[in-house]
């Protein structure tokens, strides 16, 4: 069953972005990274999304913010149009 080419596997994430998969596990878990697609036990991301995504924390972490504040900063991000006016 092929996956679409622009969708990464845990491994790939891994190499692509220097991380450990241990590392890659975190980042989901912590609620950095999103999950795009699950097939049985594998879960899958968009290319675009994660390295946006990593490059956002990379950026955040190089001005000093600890994940905890990053994943605040996504959290905020990604539900600002929830928020009433």
């Amino acid at each position: 069953m092929p996956i679409e080419k622009n969708i990464l596997t845990i491994d790939e994430v891994s190499k692509l972005f220097g991380l450990s998969k241990a590392s890659v596990n975190y980042y989901i878990n912590m609620g950095l990274i999103d999950v795009s697609l699950r097939r049985g036990n594998k879960r899958f991301f968009e290319h675009n999304m994660v390295k946006c995504r990593m490059n956002t924390i990379h950026n955040l972490q190089e001005k000093g913010f600890l994940l905890r504040q990053i994943k605040e900063k996504i959290l905020q991000e990604k539900y600002k149009d929830l928020q009433p006016r």
